[in-house]
């Protein structure tokens, strides 16, 4: 008979045991289709950590590409316009290249175009990844502890000259 009147017996899932890494990615929470397109767009076509900064990334690993690639490009113009100039003095002929021309212009190419490649592949796959892992972390049952549970909102409604509501929505 004692069995007759209790509820029944449910499995309780155990906490979920979160890594700091698990836990931000559930901070953070998706990225949106919006700012994923447009920052991968625009890390894509412009780079120096544009679109890191649209997709609210900058902090991460956007600035990584600004301070790479603007001294990079810096480099590859300067060995470029020095080069152009040695060119306009000597209007019959095109002058050979310095080898300090060289040398910039290599060295700020190859690290311009390494880190920007590396820049487009990060705006386009993190994003994913990320949404990725928090999917499954939210299937396994896992919140933010910043989600509500429980939340109430005022309401006021005005009903022409003579009546005034409230209540409460939950």
């Amino acid at each position: 008979m004692n069995g007759l009147f209790s509820a029944p017996k449910t499995a309780e899932k155990p906490p979920i045991q979160l890594s700091s890494e698990d836990q931000k990615i559930l901070e953070k929470g998706r990225y949106e289709t919006g700012p994923y397109v447009t920052g991968g767009v625009l890390g894509t076509a412009i780079g120096f950590g544009i679109g890191h900064a649209v997709q609210s990334r900058y902090g991460e690993m956007g600035w990584i590409f600004t301070v790479t690639e603007v001294p990079a490009y810096g480099a590859f113009l300067a060995g470029y316009i020095r080069w152009l100039n040695r060119s306009r003095r000597h209007d019959d002929e095109l002058p050979k290249a310095q080898p300090l021309d060289i040398t910039l212009m290599a060295a700020g190419g190859a690290v311009f175009m390494a880190f920007h490649i590396w820049e487009i592949v990060d705006v386009w796959v993190t994003p994913q990844t990320h949404n990725k892992r928090y999917d499954e972390l939210r299937a396994q049952g896992a919140s933010n502890s910043q989600d509500p549970k429980f939340f109430l909102t005022p309401v006021v409604s005005l009903k022409g000259d003579w009546g005034v509501g409230m209540g409460v929505n939950f």
